[in-house]
């Protein structure tokens, strides 16, 4: 794979690729705007062959990717290394190379991208990775809000330009043939190999290193599941939260900062540190002379005298943010008090919070105070327009308290600030599909496929609409798709399974269902949904077995319930079959009407 080199107009700057063979003032070669991004990432914008698009420069991505509806007509061409990605493997194994690149005035010849696995880069339509960006200097600055490329040509440690009241110089070391940042800091006082990444939204630290350092278990003391994931064989490993006493990067040090644990790699760093950190400093990647520079973005703002208009102080914002993720890991064990008090101090560190508003408002939401959510909800716009989030919230409080033309207008604000928001049209198709209109339903999700065709994502719930509306032929087709797209995907081979079961495809049903529980053979949707296949066929054993399996899996549910009772009737076994239907019926008294549909 080429590395580009950084034209300006038709001139090639040499120095921008080669060593400094004589020391001189910093050449900054381009300066462009950080776009709103709501992880907090250094995304700008890039011309790729003469199409605007959202890149992110991704420090902890080694290659470049491209999404691949991001590529147009171009050829793709066969992967000569093999290049898997995140702890599911997934494989890229095309590449294609874009004629020109554009930042700024700064024109870049025939780029080389792998294409993304669909639907890898959500928001994004392509990332810059260490193999390109190590080509130059970096600096992210978070009080612009500006990312700026520089030679590596310049006298050694003259990189500070910027005011600042405070300075990390810190070495770092790569990998021969890698652009990775790899330094060691000090975690709750330990020592820790750490990887920077600009692409990661969240600072992820192994398991293995929370035992053999912290002594952390998934059952220690203050350990929460935050999230859970799926590797290449079908394996999944859950994902914590735990709060740490400090992180102190070169004398810039971080108070309770919230950092995930999970399952990583043995051989690989202790600590991936991501923007939820990152991006209250401002950072120089000083790659000729491979050094950090760091300030926090609180020294350039007392330098300076104030933050810019409408911005808060970086630094108070992640502690601000780690206040409002403290609220949450209350409200979800059910302690809507001490949630409010957290929001509450995360607002007086940081008065300009939209988050914060946000926060506060949704948990006055579920505490039934209307009146006071909403009045956050405008303060979170006031402070910040283009927070979509807070439209989608605001949205949802509307909905549930009868207002539903408030609630889709809303909706409609979201998407005429950005006509591409995804999250947006789910949400309305939702409310269409509450209330009957499914060509509204149907033209929202249309919408997500348009966004993001080569997705999976879109045309599943376009199925569900067209199920839901009574067309399952509709849903077949689009399942179909989705399938195609994402074979792999034990939710679409269920769904396509039930979908063609009502439809009588019971031979190809059953394959459907058997490939999702070979994914997960624990799945207890995939086996209410066999079990449902067999009773169709007049299996009543197997059926009776799938059923029993799916309410192992889950409990109470009242599909396996309904259905096994229905099998235990056709068997003659009315005492335990009058006993699943009555349990079914207590669980959802309306089982009768919609079993099979």
């Amino acid at each position: 794979m080429r590395l580009a080199i950084l034209c300006l107009s038709i001139v090639c700057l040499s120095a921008s690729v080669r060593a400094a063979e004589q020391c001189g003032p910093l050449q900054r070669l381009v300066e462009t705007p950080i776009l709103t991004d709501d992880y907090y990432s250094p995304v700008i914008s890039v011309l790729l062959n003469e199409k605007p698009n959202r890149v992110l420069l991704d420090t902890g991505g080694f290659w470049s990717m491209i999404a691949p509806e991001a590529t147009g007509d171009l050829k793709l061409r066969n992967s000569p290394v093999e290049v898997r990605l995140g702890l599911q493997g997934l494989p890229m194994t095309k590449y294609v190379t874009m004629p020109n690149m554009q930042i700024g005035p700064a024109v870049i010849p025939k780029v080389d991208f792998f294409v993304s696995p669909p639907g890898y880069t959500h928001r994004l339509d392509a990332t810059l990775g260490a193999e390109w960006l190590s080509q130059f200097d970096v600096e992210i600055d978070p009080v612009k809000n500006t990312v700026s490329l520089f030679t590596h040509a310049h006298c050694e440690g003259e990189v500070i330009y910027w005011p600042h009241d405070d300075l990390a110089v810190v070495p770092f070391r790569q990998v021969k043939g890698e652009g990775h940042i790899k330094l060691t800091l000090k975690l709750a006082g330990e020592d820790v190999r750490v990887m920077i990444d600009t692409g990661a939204p969240e600072s992820v630290l192994s398991m293995r290193a929370a035992k053999h350092l912290f002594d952390l278990k998934p059952d220690s003391p203050g350990m929460e599941v935050a999230d859970d994931d799926t590797d290449a064989s079908g394996h999944v490993h859950k994902i914590y939260r735990y709060q740490f006493s400090s992180l102190d990067m070169g004398g810039i040090a971080f108070k309770n900062p919230r950092i995930m644990i999970a399952d990583m790699a043995d051989d690989g760093e202790d600590l991936i540190l991501g923007m939820h950190q990152l991006h209250g400093l401002h950072l120089y990647f000083a790659y000729g002379e491979k050094k950090l520079y760091v300030t926090s973005a609180r020294g350039d703002i007392a330098a300076s005298g104030a933050a810019p208009a409408g911005r808060s102080d970086p630094v108070a914002r992640i502690n601000a943010a780690n206040a409002k993720a403290d609220a949450f890991a209350k409200l979800s064990k059910g302690d809507n008090d001490g949630a409010l008090k957290s929001i509450e101090e995360a607002l007086k560190l940081d008065p300009n919070y939209s988050d914060g508003y946000l926060a506060r408002a949704d948990i006055r939401a579920t505490r039934g105070e209307r009146e006071l959510a909403l009045k956050d909800y405008a303060r979170a716009l006031e402070i910040d327009p283009d927070n979509l989030e807070v439209y989608i919230d605001r949205a949802r409080l509307e909905w549930a308290s009868g207002d539903k033309g408030r609630a889709t207008g809303d909706i409609g604000l979201a998407l005429s600030r950005k006509p591409d928001f995804v999250r947006g049209y789910k949400v309305r198709a939702g409310f269409a599909v509450q209330s009957g209109d499914w060509n509204s339903a149907l033209a929202d999700a249309s919408q997500v496929i348009r966004i993001a065709p080569k997705s999976a994502e879109g045309y599943s719930m376009r199925a569900q609409i067209h199920a839901d509306a009574g067309d399952y032929a509709g849903a077949y087709e689009d399942e179909t798709v989705a399938v195609k797209l994402q074979p792999k995907s034990a939710p679409a081979l269920n769904n396509r399974c039930w979908f063609g079961a009502i439809l009588g495809k019971l031979d190809d049903a059953l394959d459907d269902c058997d490939a999702a529980l070979d994914i997960d053979p624990k799945d207890s949707a995939a086996l209410d949904s066999r079990g449902f296949v067999r009773f169709k066929k007049g299996q009543w054993d197997r059926a009776i077995k799938d059923y029993t399996s799916a309410l192992e899996a889950k409990p109470n549910m009242a599909s396996p319930l309904y259905g096994r009772g229905l099998a235990k009737q056709q068997k003659g076994d009315k005492a335990g079959a009058d006993a699943d239907i009555a349990a079914a019926q207590k669980i959802d008294k309306d089982i009768a009407a919609h079993f099979g549909k």
